[in-house]
């Protein structure tokens, strides 16, 4: 049975029905559902044990929906697809009538979110280019599969035995991409997924990596704002010069300037071409960007809540 046409057999009784708690504590199939570990729009994940007693994570729709039901589907479908080192492994997927609802099983990772380790702590150049090139591996080799994921963040990568990129609930196959317009994370989101018209690709993903980038070298977002004033912003303004928030040259300048375009097309269109010119810019700069003695910002996308920390290269 195809993971596509297995979303297709459950018959959804309770239109836009929460599954909350109703899981916990339950066994479906070999599976032990025992801790709720986090909580989106999209979907809610599980600590569950295996009939083995190995420990993994089940993914679940928020809300029990027919477009809720094709979504998950699809992020099984892609997942399933998927084996790169630097991306959350696919294990099974569950179309159990008991609970009216998909489970799809990862593995579990143990960690920290790379959001949390930009908020509390300095990160230095080798650990920096470290994390940029991992992710831009797992984008790469997606990208050549056709995927998109379309949601690329630092809540989304997470450090466990290794870096990896999870949360799949937005991703498609661009041959197939018909709407992601406002779908995703605003500060993230490439200008293509917000109010500009233009095509959704590879590129946008690079859009987002680029925005991380930014933030881990400087410190600062590119672009401040709350919910839609974000993509106002970035469909109508150039990303502000990086040596504008730091002690970057022109080379840098150059490289995360054709990153954030606005334009998809003038773009690089490849983590892998983008991360080989930073590093060649990042060669050619400053040995650090920021004065050991220097305070770094790191703000609140919304420009309110900061944290401060010192810059330990």
């Amino acid at each position: 049975m195809s993971l596509r046409r297995s979303t297709t057999m459950l018959g959804v009784t309770r239109s836009g029905a929460p599954l909350s708690d109703s899981l916990l504590g339950r066994k479906i199939g070999r599976y032990l559902i025992e801790e709720q570990i986090a909580d989106g729009g999209q979907g809610t994940v599980y600590r569950a044990k295996t009939d083995t007693g190995g420990m993994v994570a089940i993914k679940t729709p928020t809300l029990v929906t027919e477009e809720s039901l094709a979504s998950m589907g699809r992020e099984a479908e892609i997942l399933a697809s998927l084996n790169h080192p630097n991306i959350v492994r696919f294990i099974d997927f569950l179309a159990s009538s008991e609970v009216q609802a998909p489970l799809l099983v990862m593995e579990l990772i143990e960690g920290i979110t790379l959001e949390h380790l930009i908020k509390t702590r300095s990160i230095g150049p080798k650990e920096r280019m470290t994390i940029l090139n991992e992710i831009a591996e797992a984008l790469g080799y997606m990208h050549d599969k056709g995927v998109v994921h379309c949601d690329i963040k630092p809540e989304n990568i997470i450090f466990g035995d290794r870096i990896k990129l999870v949360d799949f609930g937005l991703a498609t196959y661009q041959e197939s991409i018909t709407d992601r317009r406002n779908m995703g994370t605003f500060h993230y989101m490439a200008p293509e997924q917000g109010i500009v018209m233009g095509s959704i690709c590879t590129a946008t993903d690079v859009y987002a990596l680029g925005v991380i980038a930014y933030r881990m070298l400087s410190g600062s977002m590119p672009f401040y704002g709350i919910g839609l004033d974000v993509l106002v912003r970035q469909a109508a303004e150039d990303a502000p010069a990086i040596s504008s928030r730091s002690l970057a040259g022109p080379d840098l300048d150059r490289v995360m300037g054709k990153v954030l375009h606005r334009d998809v097309r003038e773009r690089y269109q490849s983590a892998k071409d983008f991360l080989a010119e930073l590093v060649l810019a990042l060669e050619n700069g400053p040995t650090s960007l920021l004065p050991q003695s220097a305070v770094v910002l790191v703000d609140g996308a919304d420009g309110h809540a900061r944290t401060r920390l010192p810059v330990l290269d």
